[in-house]
């Protein structure tokens, strides 16, 4: 009679196979397994992922040296191991997982909206009101920087302010929701002519309140930025859910600049900085920079003007490596292979009161005719940013690294290509 054994994977190790290539991954440890030449080890992987993860080894499988040496790999990295049978009564059970979103997606999809969770707006959490699109001197050097990052929106169509009630409603009816935070953006804040007003609302409410302002902004209208100054002053004593983010970019006035963020810091508002910068010149500027900043927290964001894409792939594009060394854990791969975590839960609101969700294509609604709801029902059934991952994206689709590499950003839209690496030609 032939010994046989059980043989398991853990659920905390990631499993994806490619055609003929082969990737185990633990999320605690970060250890990998990659394997592309034995169809043995191709077939007993696939029957693993067909069978929860346990299936039955017989003598003559652990004889072959090749699957043998896979199997005394996994166990050494803590991956899997191997039980006895005969000490065993029945098939060992493995525990399987399912996000509770794919099976409310799945089901609505299936039979309509009423099968989805009544609490659908639990997964709203953010909310970005451009107030106005008022341009900004040299803006057109960044005409497309709000489709990569949160920056300042101009679309050249004239002057639009976005009525404070309408925004004031929006908020309010996301009240039960998982709303914490609302972004602030232009245009130029400092134009937008009921800017005190609404701040008199966001007083009352306990959502963080993140404003970005251009440092042209400040400069350009000085007298309107000192009224939000002592404004802030006076709100920030008694009240901390506020923020203010400076967007600088190359060339600026490096004096006039910091010395402004050393007296906003000094007065008690704290300023996070974010740096666009579109070369590997700019990024080493920056570093010399810092220093004399007064700059507690900062960010740097690169953005892709058509014609720096050298600079992406050295500083940007990722390396296998650099994914492994991000030690993905369990919970982040789970949710990649449904949503995108980049900008899953976050909804867009322009000056001309058009809703979006994060890539700003694909208009959801219109305020004031849509609520808040039907806007996060649509996207979340939509799913055409929400819900995008790499799974149906070329290369990625056919990539080991599809759920260990971070969701979709709106730079591999900006760029005109999906895969942002060195792992995919």
């Amino acid at each position: 009679m032939k010994k046989s054994m059980w043989f398991y994977i853990e659920p905390y190790v990631h499993v994806q196979i490619q055609k003929d290539n082969i990737i185990l991954y633990n999320t605690l440890n970060g250890a990998v397994i990659e394997n592309s030449s034995h169809p043995g080890i191709l077939e007993l992987v696939k029957s693993l992922l067909d069978n929860r993860a346990v299936i039955e080894l017989t003598s003559h499988h652990l004889q072959d040296p090749q699957i043998k040496d896979f199997v005394n790999e996994v166990k050494s990295k803590f991956m899997g191991d191997l039980l006895d049978s005969q000490w065993i009564k029945g098939k060992p059970f493995q525990v399987g997982n399912e996000l509770k979103l794919f099976r409310e997606v799945r089901g609505g999809r299936k039979s309509g909206n009423s099968l989805l969770s009544s609490d659908v707006m639990s997964h709203l959490t953010e909310i970005s009101f451009y107030l106005n699109n008022y341009p900004l001197r040299n803006e057109a050097i960044f005409q497309n920087g709000c489709k990569q990052f949160l920056f300042s929106k101009h679309d050249g169509v004239g002057e639009e302010n976005l009525n404070s009630e309408l925004i004031k409603n929006v908020v309010l009816e996301a009240e039960g929701s998982s709303l914490f935070r609302l972004n602030i953006l232009g245009g130029n804040l400092l134009y937008y002519p009921e800017l005190e007003k609404l701040e008199d609302f966001f007083d009352s409410i306990p959502l963080i309140k993140s404003y970005y302002l251009h440092y042209i902004d400040i400069l350009e209208h000085q007298k309107g930025f000192e009224e939000f100054r002592s404004r802030w002053c006076a709100r920030r004593s008694i009240d901390s859910t506020y923020e203010l983010n400076l967007l600088i970019h190359f060339p600026f006035d490096r004096f006039e600049v910091f010395e402004r963020v050393k007296h906003l810091v000094k007065e008690g508002i704290p300023v996070k900085g974010i740096f666009i910068v579109q070369s590997s010149r700019e990024l080493s500027n920056l570093e010399e920079l810092m220093n004399k900043s007064g700059l507690e927290e900062f960010a740097v964001f690169p953005y892709f003007n058509g014609h720096n894409l050298e600079f992406f792939m050295e500083s940007v594009f990722i390396t296998k490596e650099e994914i492994l060394e991000a030690r993905p854990q369990r919970q982040d791969i789970f949710a990649r292979t449904v949503l995108n975590q980049l900008h899953f839960g976050k909804i867009n609101v322009l000056s001309n009161g058009d809703y979006y969700a994060g890539y700003i294509e694909n208009k959801l609604g219109e305020v004031g005719s849509d609520s808040i709801y039907e806007i996060v029902m649509n996207e979340f059934i939509q799913g055409n940013c929400w819900r995008k991952t790499r799974e149906n994206l070329s290369p990625c689709k056919d990539c080991l690294y599809q759920y260990l590499c971070p969701s979709p950003s709106l730079f591999e839209s900006a760029l005109g290509r999906n895969n942002l690496c060195h792992i995919q030609s």
